[in-house]
């Protein structure tokens, strides 16, 4: 039964490894592409976002106005023996929510209209709260020992900039055109991100190498199981 359990977490090692690997080459495949001159496909922009006119996001934990948000709560746990006072979060998140609303990205060589909803989004700011109820007025920056649940809320604040990877359309509605970007197609990634592309790859890779050295560890370990068994 040991060896199979080995074996299975190996496999799954290699596999994120695969993935994390092909994400990171991913992001070095396509140049930057400027808005007005963008071939109709999959392409590579970089601009500052904005609200669409007439619109407005705000993020629910924060109250903070943005592009896009995701929030979620998870549940704290009491370690140790004897009512240790220590308290981890949950893996299992509760109230799992994100904002779906477009938004404009500007280059200044022209405007296109993002829809955030099957994206990828990695998002450097990043807040977190505690409390003891799921009242959001009552949460507080630092923790306590009676709090039972972390408010956790990531966004894309307004105008900072964004790399967004996708399916870039111009569509002629009577004479105005608009540029849209979405869910390519092909299967190809879809992403947003507020990052630097090279850090974002950086990150990428060194996921992708702990990864691959989990599965050559198990896999050794899996083989050595099995010799013994």
């Amino acid at each position: 039964m040991l060896v199979f359990l080995l074996i299975a977490a190996s496999l799954a090692s290699l596999f994120a490894g695969t993935f994390y690997l092909k994400r990171a080459l991913a992001l070095t495949a396509t140049a930057t592409s400027y808005i007005r001159s963008a071939a109709q496909g999959y392409v590579v922009l970089e601009g500052e976002g904005s609200l669409m006119p007439g619109r407005s996001i705000t993020a629910p934990f924060s109250g903070t106005p943005c592009l896009w948000w995701s929030s979620q709560v998870e549940s704290l746990l009491a370690l140790g023996p004897g009512g240790d006072t220590r308290l981890a979060p949950n893996p299992d998140a509760l109230n799992m929510h994100f904002s779906t609303e477009p938004f404009l990205l500007k280059d200044g060589t022209g405007d296109c209209l993002v829809d955030p909803a099957e994206a990828t989004i990695h998002a450097k700011t990043r807040e977190v709260w505690y409390g003891s109820s799921f009242e959001v007025s009552a949460l507080r920056k630092q923790r306590k020992a009676n709090d039972d649940f972390r408010f956790v809320e990531e966004r894309i604040d307004l105008h900072q900039r964004i790399v967004a990877r996708g399916y870039f359309q111009t569509h002629d509605n009577g004479g105005t055109k608009t540029n849209t970007l979405t869910q390519p197609p092909d299967g190809r990634h879809y992403v947003l991100s507020t990052m630097r592309e090279d850090l974002l790859a950086k990150r990428l890779r060194f996921k992708a190498v702990m990864a691959l050295g989990s599965f050559v560890l198990l896999a050794a370990c899996a083989v050595y199981a099995g010799s013994r068994a």
